[in-house]
């Protein structure tokens, strides 16, 4: 596989262009291409540079794999509170339309 395959590919699933890496890496447009064309060359600097900005891992870029995640335990705790958090919310929204309801009742 080719790094720089790799790099456009995470690159056009994050709905991103050239234009907006080449700024947060630090090179022009016409480097970062070459990058992407070529693939190879690359510096770890470099590297290290165009996965921070994708929001991925050195590892994802050069093997095309997302990494497993280690903790399911952490995860499935995770997973939980936000469900727990999205029931307070429905029950804070049951919470203000009953307000309403009465306040408007006592007009």
């Amino acid at each position: 596989m080719n790094v720089g395959q790799e790099i456009k590919r995470v690159r056009e699933l994050k709905k991103m262009n050239q234009t907006q890496i080449s700024e947060q890496i630090g090179l022009d447009t016409s480097s970062y291409s070459r990058i992407e064309k070529k693939g190879n060359k690359l510096t770890v600097e470099q590297l290290e540079k165009i996965a921070g900005a994708l929001g991925v891992g050195v590892l994802e870029l050069l093997t095309g794999e997302q990494p497993a995640v280690a903790d399911s335990g952490r995860v499935k705790e995770l997973e939980e509170r936000v469900r727990e958090l999205e029931d307070t919310k429905g029950l804070q929204k049951d919470l203000i339309t009953l307000l309403k309801n009465q306040s408007l009742k006592t007009d």
